[in-house]
């Protein structure tokens, strides 16, 4: 009797409802687009009862998917589309379980579709690491792979060619008497305007180091014979210093003349070739970038350790910060809005550092970062990661837009370095033979470093920002 009563009592009780999914607001989605290039939408939510969930996605142009098919809680899935016109739209997204219970939309996700992201690419006969240069007028130049440098209009028009004798991965300077860049064939070259050769040094070995030039016109660059070398703007020797290993990396100039150069420590050279400091590395490490330099002085770089570190100008350190998991930091450097230092890692996120405080991840890509991240003027940060995508940020990390615009294999550990004109137009070259340039916002703002070897000429020497002149 008792039992039959207590199952009567639990047979009265009313079971609780199930319930709708939880309301998605893990959404991933550029904030901008175009007419050509498809839109990645990634969502994924959670069931209170583990229930399976589809999802529909309002893309605010008068088209709403269809249900999805139904998927396991937490599994995120992605779906593509491509507007007809340009203008500002909201998406929205929402789920059902496989009881029918469906939740509100999500808060509302603005998107803008804007002009083409690509505004034009121009196709070589072989991979471009050498990141772009500019003069004046804007023209480009930049080397490849099969030995030649090129040089641009704007419009993204041949002017000329020169053929060098072997593969070019560093990156042309623009000085004042003419184009300079190192060469794999152990040759420093010094082109005029027209692309006609003014005088070549030969070294011993190799060159990957971007030469610097600074206010007289003395051209420095590394070598990998482990020395560095100054000439003068005739191609002559002036003066060179032995270090005690290869120097694949590029000088950098400060506010005082004096030279910074990494090999198996940093160096810093007075203009005169002498030592004024070095600072060596831990014993089981070595530094993994170009260094770079404010206007106080103070020199920047990346170590294999997983540090950034800061000293200060009488050689001594300042700082250091630690990426997340002590990964290589292996890009170029650069200095956006803020002095916030940027830069990327080989476990594939860019951070950013401010005057004060750790690194902070600002975005994490599907593989190693080499490329400095640059910052134009409206806080916008763009690199080329290895994963083949060039990536757009807004300041606050959130993702602008991606193109993937490299698919082949890499035969260096080399990435092209964005470089943004004063119009906002960027360029970059990729492993697919291509330099591409894409329809930006505005130049590179007037920060101590805000680029690739501090200006868009790669001169490498610290100076007041020129180039906001429109």
């Amino acid at each position: 009797m008792n039992i039959l009563l207590l199952t009567i009592i639990l047979a009265q009780i009313p079971m609780g409802k199930n319930q709708a999914p939880l309301v998605p607001d893990s959404i991933k989605y550029p904030t901008y687009t175009d007419t050509i290039w498809p839109v990645e939408l990634l969502v994924k939510t959670q069931d209170p009862e583990a229930d399976s969930i589809a999802y529909q996605i309002d893309w605010g142009d008068d088209t709403i998917l269809v249900w999805s098919r139904f998927f396991p809680p937490g599994f995120e899935i992605d779906r593509n589309h491509t507007y007809k016109r340009m203008g500002n739209y909201s998406i929205r997204v929402r789920a059902k379980d496989k009881n029918g219970n469906i939740t509100d939309w999500s808060k509302s996700l603005p998107i803008t579709v804007g002009k083409d992201i690509i505004k034009w690419r121009f196709e070589t006969n072989n991979s471009v690491y050498s990141t772009p240069a500019l003069d004046k007028d804007d023209n480009i130049y930049f080397g490849s792979e099969e030995g030649t440098l090129y040089s641009l209009t704007p419009e993204g028009n041949l002017r000329w060619q020169f053929q060098a004798r072997g593969p070019i991965y560093t990156s042309p300077v623009v000085g004042k008497n003419g184009i300079y860049f190192g060469c794999s064939d152990s040759t420093l070259y010094c082109l005029d305007f027209n692309g006609k050769k003014l005088w070549e040094f030969r070294v011993n070995e190799e060159i990957y180091s971007t030469p610097a030039i600074d206010q007289r016109g003395i051209v420095y660059f590394g070598c990998d014979d482990s020395i560095f070398y100054a000439l003068n703007d005739k191609g002559k020797l002036v003066w060179s210093y032995q270090t005690g290993d290869e120097i694949p990396f590029s000088p950098a100039i400060g506010p005082d003349g004096t030279i910074y150069v990494i090999a198996d420590s940093v160096y810093a050279l007075a203009p005169n070739g002498k030592r004024r400091f070095t600072f060596p590395p831990n014993e089981d490490g070595y530094y993994a970038t170009s260094p770079i330099v404010d206007l106080q002085s103070n020199v920047y770089f990346g170590g294999s350790d997983g540090y950034l570190y800061a000293l200060l100008p009488n050689g001594r350190l300042r700082w250091r910060a630690a990426v997340l998991e002590e990964d290589q930091v292996r890009s170029e450097l650069a200095i956006g809005l803020g002095d916030t230092i940027l830069l990327g890692c080989e476990d594939g996120y860019v951070y950013k550092k401010g005057k004060y405080g750790p690194l902070v991840p600002v975005y994490e890509s599907d593989d190693e970062v080499f490329a400095a991240p640059v910052m134009d003027e409206e806080g916008h940060i763009y690199f080329l990661s290895d994963d083949g995508f060039f990536y757009c940020l807004e300041r606050d990390g959130r993702l602008r837009w991606k193109l993937e615009i490299a698919i082949g294999e890499k035969s260096v550990l080399i990435t092209s370095n964005a470089t943004i004109g004063k119009d906002g137009t960027i360029y970059v070259g990729t492993q697919d033979n291509y330099l591409y340039a894409f329809n930006g916002t505005s130049g590179i703002p007037p920060t101590p470093w805000p680029t690739f070897h501090q200006n868009v000429r790669h001169t490498g020497k610290v100076e007041k920002y020129e180039g906001l002149k429109k």
